[in-house]
């Protein structure tokens, strides 16, 4: 068995299999999935180019990245070069977190010292200090778009 930093054993159960499983093993069988790929396609379509993406736009994608040998910087190439990232769709359809808009906007006009005005702003924007209203951080592509937290927003910069 090749040397393996978390686990010092001879035998190891992964996905009901029993033997010797060195990481590269590991990933061999999580890759080997026919829902790997897919999944990997979808969440970086939704976190670059769109909310929603169609199901043959991620079938395409994902045949690309398997093909790749699981390049991921092809994959990456392959979706930002794609159609679907530069459509009139895509365009605009994904809005910042809170946290991301005011991290941005201090970066942008060059006023770090003013972290406490948006800690203050961020409540309005939907966002409160260590309660995100998800596992991420927050709902993806929702917080901000409703007028409330846009006007908080346009205040804050």
């Amino acid at each position: 068995m090749a040397a393996n930093r978390a686990y010092k054993g001879d035998q190891l159960t992964f996905r009901g299999e029993t033997g010797s499983f060195d990481t590269r093993a590991v990933l061999a069988q999580i890759t080997a999935q026919r829902a790997t790929a897919p999944y990997i396609v979808r969440r970086v379509l939704v976190h670059f180019v769109m909310p929603n993406p169609s199901t043959s736009t991620v079938n395409r994608l994902a045949a690309g990245l398997v093909k790749s040998g699981w390049s991921i910087r092809q994959l990456m190439h392959d979706v930002f070069s794609s159609d679907e990232f530069q459509s009139s769709t895509s365009y605009r359809s994904l809005v910042k977190q809170p946290v991301e808009f005011m991290v941005h906007a201090l970066r942008a006009l060059d006023a770090a010292g003013q972290s406490a005005l948006a800690l203050r702003a961020a409540s309005g924007m939907g966002q409160h200090r260590f309660d995100p209203p998800g596992a991420g951080g927050g709902r993806p592509n929702e917080a901000g778009t409703a007028p409330t937290p846009g006007v908080a927003r346009v205040n804050l910069v």
